[in-house]
């Protein structure tokens, strides 16, 4: 699936990256063959030139769906592509694509994971397999070495085997164990420095999402570039809205287990066949580290709720660890920055609702009546629920309004007690917090067209008063999904059954975090009421601006 709106180009200077492009010398320009029977430093080393590469196209707005990355400058190997060759995939698939394609043209092994099962568990029992509370196990494996009679085929493999036997249940196993024997896990837990956690490193949040880290800037920020059902690619950065798990769910920064291949039949040529697959086990990994679950100083045995972060002999929060571990060694705090780099990943977060909103309307989700109920859960589900909704979405933009509040209240704390660690020469730091967010806020300006065709602009400031108004489901007007009233709102021609679906969903709207365990799938009258454990009847307040003016 492709946008409409064309996007413009803009150079990607691969040359800097000095990529390996393979020739074709297959038989079959669709075959994959192996020639290593593992991954060198190099290979981790191109792959994460690659990564970058890709992250940095999205986010210049060079392309902005997987198809059209891969197909653009971004991609090194594009030219080496076999005609007819067209690229899907979405966010638990996105890391396994990368991979699979970057071995693919270097003629490396690879091999999934391509069934999961719950960990043996009381409370796992009954639960969808990816958000069980106490994570998974691998159930069987699937490798991508070619026999001399069974040759693996590129586009079988990314187009049909990734999306069919991938899903975020592959992401979350155990922080301890699942490395050794036949049935190792496809990822590992990394150290949380700037050497461990480097591009093409994968970011899995528990709700449910899978990221790719791009880049690590110099003021600690890991951002990530992620894919989404409707095939578009995005990019943000590690914030709270990444939360800390239990270890056995394995959430956080995790590298794909490295692969040797053993026992294979080496051809004329140099081709290996066949052989068996096996994972590097965590006590060769120089990088492998629990600390994510544990704290800096805690071991398996511990109660990882009560782990402890120590940086320059000072207890930090978790995801301040982390910022101040990947910073630069010159990093210092500057407030001020700090929020004009979050209204900003904000900002661009709105552009890319703006379009997946429009892709529901240029498909017709929107003149499909509603189903009967809402699916079981809003956050996972499957079909036109899947591709065309946005309570995920949403929910992150929610986040990063409330890590806007919470932040500057630390911050002005800080900055009231004369913290060192804070650089600042303002003599108002509140009032000058406000004038920043104004100022970002009124610079961030968003646009989409309404039904009838006219265009209607808001500002990121109008956009956070409406936020809980913000329609995350697809069979919703344009107007209702941007939160329409009044005379914005007259464009729309819903009837009275979408009217009362809008309005009996405000319960969901209210909610700043996902529930992935909630049973969602209420009637259209049920939904009339407030459902207890399932709708708040208000939402939590994340009106900035009176945050700061009260600060």
């Amino acid at each position: 699936m492709q946008f409409r709106s064309a996007v413009a180009l803009l150079p990607v200077l691969i040359s800097i990256f000095s990529l390996p492009i393979p020739q074709l010398a297959h038989g079959n320009d669709f075959e994959w063959t192996v020639k290593k029977s593992s991954w060198s430093a190099a290979d981790e080393r191109n792959y994460s030139k690659f990564v970058v590469s890709i992250g940095q196209a999205v986010e210049k707005r060079s392309c902005g769906n997987v198809n059209r990355c891969m197909h653009s400058p971004a991609n090194p190997y594009r030219n080496t592509d076999p005609a007819r060759l067209s690229f899907f995939a979405d966010c638990a698939d996105f890391p396994y694509f990368l991979r699979a394609y970057f071995a693919w043209k270097n003629d490396l092994p690879f091999g999934i994971a391509s069934a999961m099962r719950a960990q043996k568990h009381k409370d796992n029992q009954d639960k969808d397999i990816r958000y069980t509370p106490f994570g998974n196990v691998v159930s069987s494996r699937m490798s991508f070495v070619p026999t001399w009679n069974d040759p693996v085929i590129i586009t079988s493999v990314l187009n049909t085997l990734i999306p069919n036997y991938i899903s975020t249940a592959s992401f979350r196993t155990s922080a301890v164990g699942n490395d050794t024997g036949r049935l190792f896990s496809d990822f590992y837990p990394v150290k949380i420095d700037r050497s461990a956690i480097t591009p093409g490193t994968n970011l899995y949040d528990a709700n449910g999402h899978v990221g790719v880290i791009y880049k690590i800037t110099e003021d600690g920020h890991a951002w990530y570039v992620d894919a989404h059902p409707d095939n578009s690619l995005t990019v943000g950065k590690f914030s709270t809205k990444f939360s800390r798990s239990n270890p056995f769910v394995g959430a956080g920064f995790k590298k794909f287990r490295p692969l040797e291949l053993e026992n294979a039949d080496e051809s004329w040529g140099g081709i290996f066949e066949g052989g068996d697959l096996v994972g590097v086990p965590n006590s060769r990994l120089r990088d492998y580290s629990y600390e994510q679950y544990f704290g800096t100083k805690g071991q398996p045995s511990h109660d990882w709720k009560k782990a402890q972060f120590i940086f320059k002999g000072k207890v930090v929060s978790f995801h301040d660890y982390v910022r101040l571990k990947l910073a630069g060694s010159n990093f210092r705090l500057d407030p001020v920055v700090e929020i004009k780099s979050t209204v900003a990943e904000i900002c661009m977060n709105l552009k890319d609702r703006v379009t997946s909103v429009q892709l529901a309307i240029d498909r017709g989700i929107n003149k499909l009546p509603y189903p009967v109920t809402m699916p079981e859960n809003i956050y996972g589900s499957s079909g036109d629920w899947e591709n065309y909704s946005s309570p995920g979405r949403d929910v992150s933009i929610k986040v990063l309004f409330k890590q806007i509040i919470l932040t500057t209240e630390d911050h002005v704390r800080r900055w009231r007690e004369r913290d060192p660690e804070l650089v600042t020469d303002s003599v108002d730091l509140p009032r000058d917090l406000l004038n920043a967010y104004d100022a970002e806020s009124a610079n961030c300006q968003i646009q989409y067209k309404n039904s009838v065709g006219q265009a209607v602009s808001l500002n990121l400031e109008q956009v956070r008063a409406r936020i809980f108004k913000l329609s995350f489901s697809p069979y919703d007007c344009v107007e209702r999904r941007w939160g329409a009233e009044g005379a914005e709102l007259s464009a729309c021609s819903e009837d009275l059954e979408k009217r009362e679906w809008y309005q009996g969903l405000q319960q969901l709207r209210n909610h700043t975090e996902r529930d992935t365990e909630a049973k969602m799938n209420y009637t259209r009258s049920e939904y009339q009421k407030i459902i207890p454990g399932v709708g708040l009847e208000l939402p939590t307040e994340v009106d900035v601006r009176e945050h700061l003016q009260r600060l």
